[in-house]
């Protein structure tokens, strides 16, 4: 499931009821019965398909389920279940609203204009920086927001997302989700080894 957050309200999606999907909810539980004591529970899956469980004890630990490879969709619950894509960015250009759930992991651009990712390790965080600063997402992220840092996040299908303030309302929780655009793998962070 994927939640969709637009000030008080709150739209569930739930994955588009396959055998794959069904081998990836118990392979999860699996992980989640064993690593954490209870067969439910949070994962994220990162740009490269990859699907990570967190510990749920606040150890830090990580655990790799498995790849999820190919497209997958969602069911809107709000349109009688019509499947939509996190693939999807037909039809939109940089800094166009988002209105799908905002979920992926993530990644930061420094005041400075330098890319990088907050790699959560068992003892502290370190602070691993884009081996390629690819100036064409940097160029897109300051269309978005023009200074400052700035936390966006890269979707399960490489599409680049933010969030934006909206005037009147400067509590980040509020802002407004917007499309940058699409990561170009060969210049990324490379796919985490589990």
């Amino acid at each position: 499931m994927a939640e969709l957050r637009r000030g008080n309200e709150t739209r569930e999606y739930w994955f588009e009821e396959t055998q794959a999907v069904q081998e990836l909810a118990e392979a999860i539980a699996k992980v989640q019965l064993e690593f954490n004591g209870m067969e439910g529970g949070s994962f994220t899956i990162n740009e490269w398909g990859q699907v990570i469980v967190p510990s749920a004890v606040h150890d830090r630990r990580r655990y790799f389920v498995g790849d999820l490879l190919g497209t997958w969709d969602l069911l809107d619950p709000e349109n009688e279940g019509k499947r939509v894509g996190l693939y999807d960015d037909h039809g939109l250009g940089c800094g166009d609203p988002w209105e799908l759930p905002y979920v992926g992991v993530p990644y930061h651009l420094s005041k400075t204009g330098r890319l990088y990712f907050v790699h959560r390790g068992l003892e502290r965080d370190l602070i691993q920086y884009a081996p390629y600063q690819d100036a064409r997402l940097i160029a897109a992220l300051r269309r978005c927001r023009r200074w400052g840092a700035v936390r966006f996040i890269v979707n399960p299908f490489g599409l680049v997302l933010t969030k934006r303030p909206v005037p009147g309302r400067w509590c980040e929780d509020d802002w407004d989700p917007v499309y940058v655009g699409k990561i170009d793998y060969a210049r990324w962070f490379a796919k985490e080894v589990p």
